[in-house]
């Protein structure tokens, strides 16, 4: 009990931190006439740096263990090239069955001087998502049900779904946000290390970035992984994902389990 009580409190405080960035914003916006639009841009990068802080200051409040330390980055950079080179094999084979003849496009009017920032972005962005929606998620609801890793999973995954409230119109995209969050959850039970999951996480985000209609597209933006098909194009991402993790792991190339 006292663990949902945990997160409980967890959760108010991180919406008060959402209700007073939130504040803050409008204000700026409010008042957009006395800044420059360079200020204002600015601030739509500070509210990852604001959750995390939040997000910092709940695990300090609850005296969670930091899940990030030890730092394992060779983990974490394989999870990424691993992610993004199973994307790209999946574009590559979804192409051949496309009817439009649109491949790898670049878009020349793109502002390269603002990849750091949506780097920077997209990485805290899923380290927020990994901290709060999986590792937070099994220190407090997961032991309050007795350390059900299934039901933790499934739960978290929900949650983790309803998130990303923006996609209410199109269920394929709400699904697939599921089934990831099933696999991250997954990882982090598998692997016992936070770093793996946030490089699957972050490889998948990145991927979206990079290849989608921001810099470079791989294919024409009707394709059908885009439509109704993608949850199964997701299914079958992610368990290429565990595949060759696991093939890894048998070639010898070591992620450790704990």
């Amino acid at each position: 009990m006292k663990y949902i009580i945990r997160f409980i409190l967890g959760f108010l405080f991180l919406i008060i931190l959402l209700l007073v960035y939130v504040s803050v914003l409008w204000l700026l916006e409010f008042q957009e006439s006395h800044f420059s639009n360079g200020y204002l841009n600015l601030t739509k990068y500070v509210e990852p740096l604001v959750l995390l802080g939040g997000v910092a200051i709940i695990y300090r409040f609850q005296k969670i263990k930091n899940p990030l330390r030890p730092v394992h980055l060779k983990i974490f950079l394989e999870g990424v090239f691993l992610t993004m080179f199973v994307e790209i094999l999946i574009e590559l084979t979804a192409y051949q069955f496309e009817t439009s003849t649109k491949f790898f496009s670049l878009n020349k009017n793109y502002d390269l001087t603002l990849i750091p920032l949506y780097f920077t972005g997209i990485f805290i962005a899923a380290l927020l998502e990994e901290l709060f929606f999986r590792h937070y998620f099994f220190e407090t609801i997961g032991r309050a049900i007795k350390k059900n890793e299934i039901l933790t999973i499934i739960i978290s995954s929900i949650f983790f779904t309803l998130m990303h409230f923006q996609y209410y119109d199109n269920y394929s995209i709400l699904f697939s946000t599921l089934i990831f969050g099933v696999l991250y959850a997954y990882l982090l039970v598998k692997y016992k290390t936070i770093w793996l999951p946030l490089g699957v996480h972050f490889g998948h985000n990145l991927f979206d970035y990079l290849f989608g209609s921001d810099i470079i597209n791989l294919t024409s933006n009707d394709s059908f992984l885009y439509g109704n098909f993608r949850p199964v194009f997701t299914s079958i991402e992610i368990l290429l994902i565990i595949f060759l993790l696991q093939y890894q792991k048998n070639m010898g190339i070591r992620i450790k389990e704990a």
